[in-house]
């Protein structure tokens, strides 16, 4: 046999042997490429706020590392959640690895302001004074600014005010925007519900100016999405998201706000729909939920969260909720304060006599929603309430 049929013939031999036999052959040349680890995590939280870091496409069981990347290491199996808490604001690189081999980052800043869990532990103090404020629709004494913009989320924090609170709308088109009631007027004068309307329709449509009654001619004063309205504050307010009951995609607003990095930035009002409470609370059992006075049986079931039940307290017009039940329950009273309901109150002023009477009513009051951010702060600082 000659040198060249016998190399040929060696070579078939050795082909034959690697088929037969697997174990001869490099395993990892033959797989293909794991795919990297796709981490379940927000891209911003705030700080003390406890980040939950998961995997999607790992299978269930295998061992990953995560490293948030300021020091802190741990390990855990895939479909069970990491998780960490951040003690300093900053922007880190998560690292996750599985079985050793696999490897993925994700980033993620982390604000300087404290979330509402950490926030508001206060309130779990039995020598608690402090009152927290909700600025309603954003409003400010300033009426000039309309309700809802961009322009008033600002006068709103430079008031103090701790909440912003705002209706969420979806269009049909599924874009969320903010706005008191469901119907808009829009440029051309038409009035529409912007449930039953795509985003185009009232796509930069012009805020009402509070003090005129028209169209504000500043050009920033348009309709925002939530994620404009969101962003606008992150890091620096928190918000109350109202009208959810009412909202048949109650499940799309809070993917949105956990889409955003902002479940610890904000509120879900439910109103009295027991059902819409369980809802948020099964999509995201880290949410923060508000409910009207008397409809609290669902927080049974979360005994660590901090829960608000909302009343009205202006007697002269009827409005009296009881809160002591909920109160009783471990609910924090949340009270309406809204002067256009009250004679003897406008929208930018108030009336302290009505505040020294929820303040005896409710001593263990821990929320106040107004119009006045600006004017009730002081006041509840004089009264040693902040």
């Amino acid at each position: 046999m000659n040198k060249n049929k016998y190399n040929m013939f060696s070579f078939l031999l050795l082909g034959l042997a690697l088929a037969l036999n697997p174990s001869c052959s490099d395993d990892k040349n033959l797989e293909p490429a794991p795919e990297a680890v796709n981490i379940k995590v927000s891209n911003y939280a705030m700080l003390y706020e406890t980040v939950h870091v998961n995997t999607t496409n790992v299978a269930s069981g295998t061992t990953v590392t995560v490293n948030f990347g300021e020091g802190t290491v741990v390990e855990g199996k895939s479909g069970m959640e990491i998780s960490h808490t951040y003690t300093r604001p900053g922007h880190y690189t998560i690292t996750m690895e599985a079985d050793g081999y696999i490897t993925s980052t994700k980033d993620i800043e982390v604000g300087s302001k404290p979330g509402i869990s950490e926030e508001l532990k206060c309130l779990k103090d039995p020598d608690n004074k402090k009152v927290f404020v909700a600025a309603h629709r954003s409003h400010t004494s300033d009426t000039s600014i309309p309700d809802n913009s961009l322009r008033a989320v600002e006068a709103a924090i430079a008031a103090g005010t701790d909440f912003i609170e705002t209706d969420v709308w979806c269009t049909t088109d599924g874009v969320i925007v903010v706005n008191h009631d469901f119907d808009i007027l829009c440029n051309d004068g038409e009035k529409v519900d912007i449930r039953k309307v795509k985003y185009e329709r009232i796509k930069g449509t012009r805020l009402i100016d509070r003090h005129t009654g028209k169209f504000s001619e500043n050009p920033a004063d348009v309709l925002p999405t939530l994620e404009e309205f969101l962003n606008a504050g992150r890091g620096r307010v928190f918000y109350s998201l109202d009208k959810i009951e009412y909202n048949p995609s109650v499940s799309y607003i809070v993917k949105e706000v956990e889409r955003l990095g902002m479940i610890e930035s904000v509120y879900f009002y439910a109103g009295g729909n027991p059902q819409t409470i369980t809802t948020i609370l099964e999509i995201n059992p880290h949410a923060h939920v508000g409910v009207w006075s008397g409809n609290i049986v669902p927080f049974r079931n979360y005994p660590d969260g901090i829960f608000y039940s909302q009343g009205d307290y202006l007697p002269s017009k009827g409005f009296d909720t009881n809160l002591h039940p909920d109160i009783a329950e471990g609910i924090f009273p949340w009270i309406n304060y809204l002067g256009v309901h009250d004679e003897a109150t406008t929208e930018n002023s108030l009336n302290e006599a009505h505040l020294d009477a929820i303040l005896a009513e409710y001593p263990s009051l821990a929320f106040i929603q107004c119009d006045v951010p600006d004017l009730m702060i002081p006041a509840l600082k004089k009264r040693g309430r902040r």
